[in-house]
This record gives C-alpha cells, structure tokens and sequence, in this order.
C-alpha cells in the first residue's frame, strides 16, 4: 500500500534539488510518540508507548516536487525507538524523515536508499503547509498512523540492534516535533583538572579535582582523605551534604534545546585522593586543608557552608571578602556569596567547569539556575569580615605537600581548550 506522502519515494518522477553544505547547516531532532502493538525481534509487544528519535542535518536536506506534490526530506544519521517494557533499540536499516507541504504531513520512513516506503504520520497539521525543515515545529499531537512495517516482496524489513521491528497497522494518539540544533551530548570520560592560583606578591595555592560527563549529567568529583581526628558519622555527612548540596544542581547546563544538571559528588577515600583533609577535634575556624569538629565564632549550624565555601577554593575560587586570599589582578570583594560571607553559589563559579565542557564537545553552552529547590543554608554571617578569615588557605608549601602529585605540578597549569 502507498499513501499521499509515499510519493516521495518515486525519484523517477520527482525533481530532487540537494542543498549542499553551508555555514548554516545545524543538526536537527526529530521525534515521534504514539502507542502501537507488534513484534521485535520475534517477541510480541502490545498497546506499548514509543518514541522514534532521529537525528539528521539540514544540509542534507532534499526537496520534491511532483507538480501537484511538494516538500523536503532529511535522511537520519542515526535513529532509534524506545519501547515502553522493552528498551532503546537502533535503527539499522536507513530512515528519514519527510513534510509533505501540499498534503499537510510529517512522515517516518524508511530512506531512498532501501525504496522510501512510509512507516509512521505524525497528526495533519496546517504548519506542515510552511515547514521547511530549517526550524524546529511542534509538538503537535493528534491522531497518527502507523503502516507498511510488514516486509513485502516491494519493500523489506526494517532491522535494529535487537531485530526485525514489525508495527501492526493502526491509528494511535500521536505527537511530533523537530528541533533544531546541537545533538544531546554523550558521554565524556572523566578527566583531571588541576593548576594554581597566584596571590599575594607571588604566593599560589594549588586546586584540583575531577569532571566527567556522565548519563546526560555532568558531574564534579571531590575525592579528599580525612585525616587527623575522627569527626564522626554525623558531621562527615553535613559536610558531604553541604559540599554536595550547596554546589550541586544549582545551575544547569544549557544547550539549545537540551538541559543538562550539574552535580557535585564528595568521596571520603584512602587513596586516590586529590586533597588531605585534616580534622581537628578542637574549635576553631577551618581552612582550605584544616577542618574543626566545632566551628568557632559561627556554631555548627554552619559545619555545612564552611566545607562549601573551604571546597570552593579545592575548585580554584578565591575568598572574596576583605582579608581574604582575593584574585590579586581584580581584589574583588562582595556580600551575599559562599566565597565571600557563606551565602549562595554564584553563576560566575561554575565558569571553569563550563568552559572544559565546552572545549571537549565545541559547542557554545550557557548556564541557568535550576528549578530544583535551594539547599536549606543558613543565612549570610553578619559581621563576618570581624573575624579572621575561614577561608584562608593554607601557606602554599603546605600545599603542595599533598601527596596527590600537585608537587610535580610545580609552575604548570592545565589549559582549557576552546
């Protein structure tokens, strides 16, 4: 069977323009919902939800024109279907995607390459009449149709990782929608960051930890050895809490239409560890490197946003209040921030992290602050700059005596790329 928009498939009649490479060329996602029943693989599947995710690029755009009949088309470079029950498969056999201006239609099928035939229509809508395939639609939802997944001696079967996917034929609740831009990223193994801060005619302090962008998540790790005196369950786990909740999933990463989370992750280990930690069963006020099981001058309630503020400087942050170890080139000074009195993260912390991502993926990416709600901190210390500084660092031979090969590290500083 053949519908309106199989058309498309008939080279012989159709005049096919192909839009060669040009500076506006962009990735473009399409992606399909509805409900169906079939088999994969031989096994049986009923009244399950899909979603069909192809991504193409729109300098592979083709269009046709039968006269009567007109559009674009745009072959995957890659495609899959999750299956509710089942999993996310690949598509092996080639597909694309089609809109068919004359008729009102969004399509599935199989590529020119193995005969075009329709798979799946999107629900009829009057914005298909415009759509060129250079912007992103939709979603538009309605009634779709699924047809011609059962191999014939016209055309054959469509393959994936898993098998043979055959679709009854039907008319299931459907929606579309293209998006144009960057592909979701994938997985980015974890890398090392590490270099020195200068201040103080001279003086540095060295920072290190590790990044990795893992399951659409990217992730800072802390791994630090507690040494010294025990500080027991309950205040390891409000610092990790601390650290973990203040720094993490206050902002996220954005790209186009994509939005990763940004988390933090702390790891109280014995070995392979980026800082020694040493605890102190006594008061007093913590440094970078030297941390009190009693708080002086502050109280406990705020065991939480000092390991935050003293892990700010592990990721290369300078103190920014009077007296502190300030950014030597700006001496910035300011209130109502963790590396200043123990307020809230700022945007303007996360912008090392931000750039590693975007040198290992090229893309321009941005940050907003995420709908998760805030970590319950306390309030902003007033009076804070009275006090000696809680967060100054340690004296920078100190440093470097970490035992996690900052020695080597001695006059180098790793790069971001761009």
């Amino acid at each position: 069977m053949r519908s309106q928009c199989r058309v498309l498939g008939i080279v012989s009649l159709v005049v096919l323009i192909v839009f060669l490479g040009n500076a506006n060329a962009v990735n473009i996602t399409f992606t399909y919902e509805g409900i169906g029943s079939g088999t994969l693989g031989g096994s049986s599947f009923s009244d399950a939800a899909f979603t069909i995710t192809g991504m193409g690029d729109t300098v592979n755009r083709s269009s046709f024109d039968f006269g009567t009949s007109k559009g674009f088309s745009i072959d995957d470079n890659s495609a899959s279907i999750a299956i509710s029950g089942l999993g996310t498969f690949n598509f092996v056999t080639p597909t694309r995607t089609f809109v068919n201006n004359t008729y009102y239609g969004v399509g599935f099928s199989r590529a020119e390459s193995v005969g075009g035939t329709d798979l799946f229509y999107s629900p009829s809508a009057y914005a298909y009449g415009t759509w060129d395939m250079l912007s992103s639609i939709g979603p538009i939802s309605g009634t779709g149709r699924l047809l011609q997944w059962t191999p014939t001696p016209a055309y054959g079967p469509v393959n994936t990782n898993a098998g043979v996917l055959v679709f009854n034929d039907a008319f299931p609740p459907a929606t579309f929608q293209a998006t144009i831009g960057s592909a979701p990223i994938g997985n980015i193994p974890a890398e090392t960051i590490w270099g020195f801060r200068w201040y103080d005619d001279g003086m540095i302090f060295a920072y290190r930890y590790g990044l990795s962008f893992q399951n659409d998540q990217l992730i800072v790790d802390l791994p630090i050895k507690l040494t010294g005196d025990d500080p027991g369950d309950a205040l390891r786990n409000q610092w990790k809490q601390g650290i973990e909740g203040i720094w993490g999933n206050r902002y996220e990463i954005v790209d186009g239409p994509f939005t990763y989370p940004l988390l933090f992750k702390v790891d109280w280990v014995d070995s392979n560890y980026d800082y020694i930690v040493t605890v102190r069963n006594a008061t007093g006020r913590p440094d970078m490197l030297d941390w009190y099981t009693t708080v002086k001058g502050w109280g406990n309630n705020y065991q939480d946003e000092a390991a935050a503020h003293e892990a700010g400087h592990m990721l290369g942050l300078y103190d920014e209040y009077p007296g502190g170890t300030l950014n030597p080139d700006t001496n910035f000074t300011t209130t109502n921030a963790l590396m200043a009195d123990l307020g809230p993260v700022q945007e303007r912390y996360y912008q090392d992290i931000l750039a590693w991502l975007e040198g290992e993926t090229n893309r321009d990416l941005s940050l907003a602050q995420a709908s998760v709600p805030p970590y319950p901190f306390d309030p902003p210390i007033q009076g804070f700059y009275d006090d000696p500084p809680p967060g100054a660092v340690p004296e920078p031979t100190t440093m470097l005596l970490l035992g996690s090969g900052l020695l080597g590290l001695w006059g180098a500083r790793r790069k971001f790329k761009k």
